[in-house]
């Protein structure tokens, strides 16, 4: 039996707001953060961070770490999937690409999550409104990479590859998670960033070393802390206590908003210009999204269709 979608309240629109302004930050923050830190060493200590202060709150609330024991294996390679590997490909594209593009490629996000549920998973279908959603998602997608990449518009096509790449494993990593409905919220984010923040801060140390791991720029050290704990641990228990209260559905749109704090912050702190091809891929975009997520469009038909 399907259940009705809920409808949101002023004070859950205002979370959701608040939560696509903490996530749409953390592009514009990373800009700095790039100025002191490899994109290694800074999605170690994002993620070092975040699990050190989701550790906490677990301790705060008395809640018992032990039911993540059952799940180790899915929670290592969620960890890889949702938060290391995505983490880092934004960052090494961030390197070359401005904060308000690279937002717009991460709100690709739920179309790599339907077309893996459906082609590679096969426990979705797709059909009608959402099917017609993806195609223009896709659309969206390769106007930003086609024009941009041949005239060198959006960055190196490298750069852009990374953040597609970063979109296509949150995909897998949504996918995934799905087989943690068992285990709270809280409990999933303190486990992913728990085993994440191992697993990059070991690379990390390899690859660029413990002298690599320090800086002496201030803007740099305070971004990453505001990042880890506001940007990732911060947003995550927010995040969470949003679909609990308004559902899975309603949290999504989160990545519709997104780009636009960050497109608007991109151009008002670092002078960030958006391409034509930019604007006209993020409406794309956003348009499949919101044909995904259906609502619009069914209230839409209810108002029109007559009643016999």
């Amino acid at each position: 039996m399907q259940s009705q979608l809920q409808t949101m309240t002023v004070a859950q629109w205002m979370q959701l707001i608040l939560l696509s302004l903490i996530w749409g930050g953390t592009f514009i923050l990373t800009v700095p953060a790039l100025e002191g830190f490899a994109p290694i060493a800074l999605v170690a200590w994002r993620l070092t961070i975040a699990a050190l202060n989701l550790l906490l709150v677990c301790w705060l609330l008395h809640i018992s770490l032990r039911p993540l024991l059952s799940h180790g294996p899915r929670l290592i390679m969620l960890a890889a999937l949702n938060n290391a590997v995505p983490f880092f490909l934004i960052s090494t594209g961030q390197t070359v690409i401005g904060a308000g593009m690279a937002s717009i490629f991460n709100s690709t996000t739920p179309l790599w999550t339907a077309l893996i549920a459906a082609f590679l998973l096969r426990n979705e279908t797709l059909r009608g409104l959402k099917l017609f959603g993806i195609l223009t998602g896709i659309l969206g997608v390769a106007v930003l990479l086609g024009p941009a990449a041949v005239a060198g518009l959006g960055g190196p096509p490298w750069a852009m590859a990374c953040l597609v790449g970063a979109a296509i494993s949150y995909g897998f990593g949504a996918n995934l998670a799905r087989g943690l409905d068992d285990l709270p919220p809280i409990l999933i984010a303190t486990g992913q960033c728990l085993c994440s923040s191992i697993l990059v801060m070991v690379t990390a140390l390899v690859t660029v070393g413990p002298d690599g791991m320090v800086t002496d720029n201030g803007s740099a050290i305070a971004s990453v802390f505001v990042i880890g704990t506001l940007m990732t641990a911060g947003a995550y228990l927010l995040y969470f206590n949003l679909i609990s209260k308004a559902g899975a559905t309603n949290g999504s749109l989160v990545t519709i908003l997104i780009p636009v704090s960050a497109v608007l912050a991109g151009m008002a702190l670092f002078g960030e210009e958006m391409t034509v091809n930019g604007w006209m891929g993020f409406a794309l975009i956003s348009f499949g999204l919101l044909m995904i997520d259906g609502r619009l469009f069914k209230k839409r038909l209810r108002q029109v269709t007559p009643i016999a």
